[in-house]
């Protein structure tokens, strides 16, 4: 059908209509009724979203205050996630965030938090007491918005308390802070990050030092409490745990490895515990080693003395001296008469040295966190053929370096595992994925179907339309100007042929055009209309040739396949009219 005719099909549709039973009326709604609110239902659940978010997780001040900026552009928004999510149109998202941010929203922490923008106006009558509080004003500010930029924050406050400056630093107070923090829901901080926080707000405020930084939560809760006394113990204890723990966790994944590269996967069991010394050692060790080191000269002296000379002449060269010689005549006398005798010569020599003592020195400091021992024991499933457990044991002491002396501890025996558990977990993991698939494919047939179906009852609509409505051309057509081209398609216009009138008229001119009289009683049963269409149709079938009467005869025989009820129907009440004739005659 080309664009006229369904052009013209579509005026018609109305008198199709009508001309309908209730029955086929009521189908032919309820039909189009549930065509076009499937195709709604596929647009609707296939077509993309129209608005995406402008911003998520908004606080109330600042949901409050995006909204009314919105109001005043007059642009058409969505409220989502209870009030936290504001929605726009797409492609006016981008504009909007920038026009947004130059306003300065969302500002992070709510309404009526102000930065160091209390600086943009200047204001000279102020007082220095004011540009003091301003100042902190617009420094908790910053720190407010800051810390509200954490992932886990949702808001936060902070409380500075600046002291004045004092003459003497006796009496110069320290700066303290307070900062209060809004978690998101099911966030939590750790310890790491709570520090960094103290060190965030201790950084950024001058003699501010993180021990004099408080922080708690919405609840109460005061947090970072390892910075004290008994928080640092906890913590170190902890941290001896976690350490222990992965060390525990090393050695078995190394022998588990092992294990299951000679045995097979899930053929053996592997648990390590070990022993850490915690204490800090520092040792001082020094060796003294006579003989096997050698020894160094620490100082050394050496005085030598020496005389040589005449005994007489050294008498008179040494007369009237002071001493013994003057004094004891024995002494002089003997002196004078040894010295008489020769020369004389005195020479003394003498060497000191001192020496350091060998020794060897050595200062030792263990880290805490050694290893003292460790024991580990090994499982393995009876089922494996040909267990070697010794040679088992020697290859895992080797690789973890297993040292008996130290007290380390090693254990292999053999056992029958229950695999009843790991079958049926296993068994149930795969029941879940076959499930899950099957979901999958389930969602995309119902979403395919609903498609199909749509464009089904689309074309079962246009078919039906196509059907009930009797184009203007066809129409014309019978007993037109020429008498040819009843059927102009040569499908179509059967088909649209919906009542017994239009049957008779049709049937009645393709009998004409076939040279086929009617009789008298059969035409004065027919409406004015067709009779005036036949008699016309017969004037001008004398000039139709051969192969446009086969035609003709064709076109009946497939009317009478394609409606054949309603042929029957009007042959049934010609005859009926022609036995009635006959009998009356």
């Amino acid at each position: 059908m080309n664009s006229e005719g369904m052009t013209q099909s579509f005026r018609d549709l109305p008198q199709a209509i009508a001309g309908m039973g209730r029955g086929r009326q009521l189908g032919f709604v309820v039909g189009a009724v549930a065509v076009f609110a499937a195709l709604f239902a596929a647009f609707v659940y296939l077509q993309a979203p129209a608005t995406v978010p402008l911003y998520t997780n908004l606080a109330e001040p600042d949901a409050a205050a995006v909204v009314g900026k919105l109001r005043e552009l007059k642009v058409t928004y969505s409220i989502t996630d209870g009030g936290s999510t504001v929605r726009v149109p797409n492609e006016q998202a981008a504009d909007l965030r920038l026009q947004l941010a130059s306003s300065g929203l969302p500002n992070g922490s709510g309404v009526g938090v102000v930065g160091m923008e209390v600086f943009d106006r200047s204001n000279l009558g102020i007082t220095d007491f004011a540009q003091k509080l301003n100042y902190q004003r617009g420094l908790e500010g910053e720190l407010m918005r800051t810390i509200g930029r954490l992932s886990a924050v949702d808001q936060a406050r902070v409380h500075l308390v600046l002291p004045q400056d004092r003459l003497f630093a006796s009496q110069q107070r320290d700066a303290s802070a307070s900062v209060v923090l809004k978690l998101k829901a099911g966030a939590k901080l750790t310890e790491e990050q709570i520090s960094s926080v103290k060190f965030l707000v201790s950084r950024s405020v001058e003699g501010l030092k993180p021990e004099n930084v408080g922080v708690v939560d919405t609840a109460g809760n005061t947090l970072g409490k390892a910075d004290t006394a008994d928080g640092a113990r906890d913590k170190q204890a902890s941290l001896r745990v976690e350490v222990q723990h992965q060390r525990e966790v090393e050695i078995e994944r190394k022998v588990q490895n092992l294990l299951d590269q000679a045995i097979g996967k899930g053929r053996s069991v592997v648990k390590a515990t070990v022993s850490l010394d915690w204490d800090v050692v520092e040792q001082k060790v020094e060796t003294f080693s006579p003989g096997t080191l050698q020894p160094q000269t620490r100082s050394q002296k050496d005085t030598r003395e020496s005389f040589a000379g005449q005994g007489a002449d050294a008498q008179a060269a040494a007369g009237g001296v002071p001493g013994t010689q003057t004094n004891i005549p024995t002494y002089q006398a003997g002196a004078a008469g040894g010295a008489g005798g020769g020369t004389s010569s005195y020479q003394k020599s003498e060497v000191t040295s001192n020496y350091e003592v060998s020794s060897d020195k050595r200062a030792i400091s263990r880290a805490p966190g050694e290893l003292k021992n460790v024991g580990i024991a090994v499982m393995i499933d009876q089922a494996v053929q040909n267990i070697q457990a010794e040679q088992l044991t020697q290859a895992v002491s080797a690789a973890i370096g297993l040292q008996p002396a130290r007290g380390d501890q090693i254990a292999v025996v053999t056992v029958p595992f229950d695999t009843t558990m790991s079958a049926n977990l296993a068994k149930t993991i795969e029941d879940e994925t076959a499930q899950a698939r099957q979901n999958d494919l389930i969602q995309m047939g119902v979403k395919a179907g609903g498609l199909v179906v749509a464009l089904i009852g689309m074309a079962l609509l246009f078919r039906m339309l196509s059907s009930s409505i009797r184009p203007a051309s066809s129409s014309a057509g019978v007993g037109g100007a020429d008498g040819a081209g009843l059927l102009p398609d040569g499908k179509g216009g059967v088909a649209a042929l919906q009542s017994p009138e239009a049957i008779e008229a049709q049937i009645s001119a393709l009998m004409s055009g076939d040279a086929v009289e009617l009789p008298p009683h059969v035409l004065a049963s027919m409406s004015s209309e067709n009779r005036a269409k036949y008699e016309t149709s017969r004037v001008r079938s004398r000039q139709l040739s051969p192969s446009e009467r086969s035609r003709r005869r064709e076109e009946v025989r497939r009317l009478a396949m394609e409606q054949p009820a309603l042929i029957g129907e009007t042959l049934s009440r010609w005859m009926a009219i022609d036995s009635a004739m006959a009998g009356a005659s």
